[in-house]
C-alpha cells in the first residue's frame, strides 16, 4: 500500500512541479554532499578539475530507477572513466526524496524497491533535504543530468521511461566528453543565483555570480544594473579568477517596485559576449 501511495506521489510530483525545470545552459549552483561511504564530494572542486560530472537524481521506492540502474550504463561508464578507471569524468547517485530515510539506501523499511548499495558501485548518496533537486528543477524520478566544467547544466535523460540516446555506453561518452572547452582568451559570464533579499522600505539586494569563462585569468569587470534599458549602477568587482572559477557577488540595492531588471558583466576584450547579460522577473 506504501508503495502505490509513493507511486501516486510521483504523478503528482510529475505533474505540479514540470515548471521548474532547468533551462539547458543554465549554471549549476554548488553544492556538497556526502555518500554512503563517509566521503565528502564538492561539485566546484570537481569541475575546476576540469571533469564533467554525471547525476542521476533518484527516489528509493521508484520502480523506474531501479530499472535505470539495472541498465548499467553509468557502472560501465564509471569503471571506465570515473574512479575506477581513469578519472577523468566523474559519477553520482543521489536520493532526492526528502521523505524517505537514509536506511532506504540499504534496502531498509517499505519506502525502498532493495537494497541500492547492492547495484550501485560508484558514488551513492542521499539529500535528506532534496535541495539539489530543487536547484535543478527536479520534475521526474529518475532524471540524468550532465554538468560540464564551465558549470552549465544539461538534462540528458529521464531514464527508462523517457526515451533516451544516451544508454550505451558509447553514446554516453560521447555526450559527456563533448563539453565546452575554455574560450581562448578573456571571457566572463554571469548568472542569477539565488533569492532576492529584502532591506526594508521595499528595497532588494540582488545577488548574482561571475564566472570566468576563458582561458585567461580575470582580474577585473564592471557588473551593470539595468532597469527600463537603463544603467542604474554600476559595480566595480576585482579579484582572481582563473578558468571556471565563479564568485557571488551582492550588488547595489534596486529601486522600489522594481519588477524586471537585467544584469550585465563589462570585461575588456571579451572573446564571448553572448553570456554577459541575464534577464529577471521579480
Amino acid at each position: 500500500m506504501k508503495i502505490s501511495l509513493r507511486f501516486l506521489a510521483f504523478i503528482f510530483f510529475i505533474s505540479t512541479t514540470a515548471f521548474a525545470q532547468l533551462v539547458s545552459g543554465q549554471m549549476a549552483s554548488d553544492f556538497t554532499i556526502t555518500d554512503t561511504d563517509g566521503k565528502q564530494h564538492n561539485l566546484y572542486s570537481i569541475l575546476d578539475e576540469g571533469k564533467p560530472v554525471l547525476i542521476d537524481l533518484f527516489a528509493s521506492w521508484c520502480q523506474p530507477c531501479w530499472v535505470f540502474t539495472e541498465t548499467g550504463v553509468f557502472k560501465d561508464f564509471n569503471s571506465k572513466y570515473g574512479s575506477e578507471g581513469d578519472n577523468s569524468a566523474f559519477t553520482i547517485a543521489i536520493e532526492s526524496d526528502p521523505e524517505t530515510p537514509s536506511s532506504a539506501l540499504f534496502g531498509s523499511g517499505n519506502t525502498t524497491i532493495g537494497d541500492w548499495s547492492s547495484v550501485i558501485d560508484y558514488p551513492l548518496a542521499d539529500d535528506p533535504t532534496g535541495s539539489i533537486g530543487n536547484d535543478f528543477g527536479l520534475a521526474a524520478y529518475p532524471s540524468i543530468y550532465l554538468i560540464c566544467p564551465d558549470r552549465t547544466i544539461t538534462e540528458i535523460g529521464l531514464g527508462p521511461q523517457g526515451s533516451s540516446e544516451y544508454w550505451t555506453l558509447e553514446a554516453l561518452t560521447e555526450k559527456v566528453f563533448s563539453c565546452p572547452k575554455p574560450v581562448e582568451g578573456a571571457n566572463a559570464a554571469i548568472s542569477y543565483i539565488g533569492d532576492l533579499f529584502s532591506c526594508g522600505d521595499n528595497q532588494i539586494e540582488p545577488k548574482i555570480k561571475l564566472f570566468n569563462m576563458g582561458a585567461e585569468e580575470m582580474t577585473s569587470s564592471k557588473i551593470q544594473t539595468i532597469v527600463d534599458g537603463s544603467v542604474i549602477s554600476s559595480y566595480d568587482w576585482s579579484g582572481s579568477l582563473t578558468t571556471y572559477r565563479a564568485e557571488d557577488v551582492t550588488l547595489n540595492r534596486l529601486p522600489p517596485n522594481t519588477s524586471k531588471a537585467s544584469f550585465k558583466v563589462v570585461l575588456s576584450d571579451d572573446a564571448k559576449v553572448s553570456d554577459d547579460k541575464v534577464d529577471i522577473d521579480i
